[in-house]
């Protein structure tokens, strides 16, 4: 479980992401087997196309904007280590 702390810092990330890619609306879940738990989202939710990808092993990002944003993995090296260091 998120702490509040922990869920304001990565809610700031996610702002900061929507802001620098304008993008609607951005939140991570956690893979529970076959579900996925949300953990913290910033934005308002569109009915856009969501994109997604396996950030780690156990944590996935969604976002609603433009359908082919960027090879998240490269650009958000930032965002995985926070949320590694906040979600485990």
């Amino acid at each position: 479980m998120l702490t509040d702390s922990a869920k304001d810092e990565l809610r700031f990330v996610l702002k900061k992401l929507c802001q620098n890619y304008n993008l609607e609306h951005a939140y991570l879940a956690r893979k529970i087997g076959k579900r996925r738990h949300f953990l913290v989202g910033y934005g308002k939710e569109s009915f856009t196309q969501t994109n997604h990808i396996d950030l780690t092993n156990q944590i996935i990002i969604f976002w609603q904007g433009q359908p082919q944003l960027f090879d998240i993995k490269e650009r958000l090296d930032n965002l995985i280590q926070n949320i590694n260091q906040l979600v485990q």
